[in-house]
This record gives structure tokens, C-alpha cells and sequence, in this order.
């Protein structure tokens, strides 16, 4: 993307070695907190689904949870609407956003009714690696970091840690809860895990195609847009493929409702904002970094919760894919300091994950918009 080649073109070798880039944001006690409420945020909601999973079959999962988190989302979208603020070209070129959004948003559901949250979390760190071989196909000439021997050492761990992970598990899952419900057995962790790398796959390429297709525009315009499709589309998958899911959904008891309520707000509507605060406050690399302790977050969680228990081989495992991701991380900030790249800005040439993804589209879009402007 030209944006990319505009800010970082001038800066030589010769360049880097004569100042060391842009000043870091300063830590703030704001983008701490903010830092630690994403992570707060994404541990408990992958124990909420988990708790949904004995009252609600897959497809009534997804289609009530994203149904009412499109609702939520919908007033923003109507006063945007409502001040002409969202371009035609919007609609069609957030389709393909939407399309991964939804596929992986199936597998990571399904994901639960194989396996618990600790396993699953640990199998979504293939995300950063299918990001960046997306991205080496995408956009090669802007993909520098991924040549870089130490990205490659990273991705080659997260690789054999999740892997490694799958292949250690236990014969059954134990703990955690059964579902319970016909035609989502518990059948085997590997599939589990299939799903949760599948899911980890699918929001890589949503996050490429927000940033291929959505350039510019507003990140809370972007992600009600897509929100309004894929809540749509599970919808529609729930009447085709649910049995029953009004029955199902009138037969939630209290904890029930509350875990669906929990799982939507801190899920998919206020993970993000507090995300973007992080991102804003600290930089896009520290915020990722910080987001990347999940895993033991939710293994934690989950064991304390659930029962659910990983071996110690699993642990291992699991801690040599996280810190691959770290490597991979750090490698990016590295060269991003070299090439005197704004903090704000590091992972520009290569998102991680889909919220990383949404903010870094529309600073890209505003960068192309006044390139000789200071950002943020």
C-alpha cells in the first residue's frame, strides 16, 4: 500500500543509524488499564461461550450472540447513515470482511464444543503465523520484516507449539462443561484444535481483507458494517441449521443469560473499544504484546472454573508458541524503530489480529489522505 512506502522510503540504513526514530508514547496509567481490560475482556469471554455450550447448540450460539451484537451496533450505523457519512462503496467492499468474519467466527464456536477454552486459546496463536504468509502474498514488496531470520525462528515456534500442544492432549476432555446437546458431542480435542487454528486463520485473512478493501474508513464504521452482515448471515445459519433456537433461547436460566450478556458486551462490542484505547494510548505493538498472554490467562481461568487441566508437555507447548508470537512481535517493533516508523503505527505492514487490522486501515486512509501531515 503506498502509504507505507511514502512514510518509510526515506529512511536509509544511513538514516536509522543516525536516530534511533520517533519517541515512544509515554506509558500512561489510562493505556495500562486499558491494556489490562482488553486482556481482562478476551480471557473471560472464551469462558462464557464455553458456558454456553451446554445451552445452546453451535449455530444458536452464533446467531443470537452476533444477532444482538449487530443490534447493539445498529444506532451508530443509523446516525452515521443518517448524516450521510457511509459511502455506497462501503456495503460492497465490506463483504469480504464480513465473509471471514463469519467463517471464522463458526469455527471459533465450534471450536468449544470439542475442546475447552485453555486448548483452544493456545490453537489461535496461528493466526499471527497465516497473517504473515498472507501477507507475503498480498504484499510482498511491503513485507520486509518476514525475511527477517529472528520473524521466521518465531514463526517456526508458534507453529511447533500449537502443534505440539494438539498432540499432547489428553484421549478425552475433563472438566470442562459437556454441552450436552445432539449433534455437538465432545468428540476429540484435535478437532477442537483443528478449529481453533481454522478460526485463527480466518480473522488473518478478515484482518487483510479490512485492510485491503476498507482503507480509510472509520474503524468503529467499519467494524457496524460488518458486524450488521455477519450478525445477519449467522442468523439466517441458525434458522437453517438450529433445531428449535427460540426454545432454546426462552429455556436460558439467569446464569445463562448473563453469560450471553457478558460474552457479547466485553466479547464484541466493549474488547474493542477498550482495544483501540490501548492501541491509542500505548502503541500498537505493546498493546498486541500485552493481548498475546491470553493463552495462560484463559488456561488459568479455565482450570479454576471449569477443571479443565493441560499437561505439563501441553504447557510447554503452549509456551513456546506464545513466545513465538512474542519473537514475531518484537522483531516487528525492532525494525519498526529502524525505519523510524510512528509508534502508533508499527504494525501497519503487517496486522495481527482483526482490531490491530480495523484501526490500522483507517490510519492508513488518513495518512494517504494528508501524507505530509504529522500523525498521531
Amino acid at each position: 500500500m503506498s502509504v507505507n512506502r511514502s512514510t518509510t522510503a526515506g529512511a536509509t540504513d544511513g538514516d536509522a543509524n543516525r536516530s534511533s526514530g520517533p519517541a515512544p508514547l509515554a506509558v500512561s496509567g489510562v493505556g495500562i488499564a486499558a491494556a489490562a481490560g482488553s486482556l481482562f475482556c478476551w480471557t473471560v469471554t472464551p469462558l462464557f461461550v464455553e458456558y454456553l455450550t451446554g445451552c445452546l447448540d453451535l449455530w444458536a450460539s452464533n446467531g443470537w450472540r452476533y444477532g444482538i451484537a449487530a443490534l447493539v451496533w445498529l444506532p451508530y450505523l443509523l446516525w452515521m447513515l443518517s448524516r450521510r457519512q457511509v459511502a455506497g462503496w462501503i456495503w460492497r467492499r465490506a463483504l469480504w470482511p464480513a465473509f471471514f468474519s463469519t467463517t471464522a467466527q463458526i469455527a471459533f464456536v465450534g471450536a468449544f464444543y470439542y475442546t475447552g477454552p485453555g486448548m483452544l486459546t493456545f490453537g489461535m496463536r496461528m493466526q499471527i503465523v497465516a497473517t504473515a504468509v498472507g501477507a507475503a502474498i498480498l504484499f510482498p514488496a511491503e513485507r520486509l520484516v518476514i525475511r527477517r531470520p529472528s520473524f521466521l525462528a518465531g514463526m517456526a515456534a508458534v507453529v511447533v507449539g500449537v502443534v505440539g500442544v494438539a498432540l499432547y492432549a489428553p484421549a478425552e476432555v475433563t472438566g470442562v462443561v459437556t454441552g450436552g446437546l445432539e449433534g455437538a458431542p465432545r468428540e476429540s480435542n484435535l478437532i477442537g484444535m483443528l478449529l481453533a487454528a481454522a478460526s485463527g486463520v480466518g480473522y488473518a485473512c478478515y484482518g487483510m481483507a479490512v485492510r485491503r478493501c476498507l482503507a480509510g474508513v472509520s474503524a468503529k464504521l467499519s467494524f457496524s458494517v460488518i458486524s450488521l452482515y455477519v450478525g445477519g448471515s449467522l442468523l439466517v445459519l441458525m434458522t437453517i441449521f438450529s433445531a428449535n433456537p427460540v426454545e432454546q433461547l426462552v429455556a436460558l436460566d439467569g446464569t445463562a443469560w448473563t453469560a450471553m450478556a457478558v460474552s457479547i458486551v466485553f466479547g464484541l462490542a466493549a474488547g474493542h473499544v477498550i482495544y483501540f484505547t490501548a492501541m491509542a494510548k500505548l502503541g500498537v505493538a505493546q498493546a498486541t504484546g500485552v493481548v498475546q498472554l491470553q493463552p495462560f490467562t484463559v488456561a488459568a481461568a479455565s482450570w479454576f472454573v471449569f477443571g479443565e487441566m493441560l499437561s505439563l508437555p501441553q504447557l510447554v507447548c503452549g509456551t513456546v508458541a506464545v513466545a513465538g508470537a512474542a519473537m514475531m512481535l518484537y522483531t516487528q517493533h525492532a525494525m519498526a524503530r529502524r525505519r523510524r516508523v510512528d509508534p502508533a503505527r508499527e504494525l501497519d505492514q503487517l496486522p495481527i489480529d482483526e482490531v490491530v487490522a480495523l484501526e490500522e486501515a483507517e490510519l492508513a486512509g488518513r495518512a494517504e489522505a494528508a501524507p505530509d501531515t504529522p500523525r498521531r
